[in-house]
């Protein structure tokens, strides 16, 4: 999976896995059975941390690989929500054109 791509047809099943996993850690404590409330299958996220890259006179997002740590390049994300996903391309635009920030600004929270 990359970051520009949810699988949103596994949702009900990751879920499903969540659920159980709760559940075996809770069984030792009599803990009664969850209550789940479904998220949005996109758009849920209202935090995400994205370092910008400066490759010449080109300036995007990355994210790092959590095994490889390779670099992988963001122009969207559709994990996080809308209002993320829209200011990521206007903060660029701003970035872009603010040569101060252009220089000095290396990660976004």
């Amino acid at each position: 999976m990359t970051p520009e791509h949810l699988p949103t047809e596994q949702y009900e099943a990751q879920l499903a896995e969540k659920v159980v996993r709760l559940q075996t850690m809770m069984a030792p404590f009599a803990a009664p059975v969850p209550e789940v409330f479904r998220s949005p299958v996109s758009h849920y996220r209202m935090r995400a941390e994205f370092r910008l890259w400066h490759d010449g006179d080109d300036l995007y997002h990355i994210i790092f690989d959590q095994q490889t740590r390779s670099r992988i390049r963001v122009d969207s994300f559709p994990a996080a929500s809308a209002l993320i996903n829209q200011l990521m391309t206007a903060m660029l635009e701003g970035v872009r054109n603010n040569p101060v920030l252009r220089q000095k600004l290396f990660q976004i929270d």
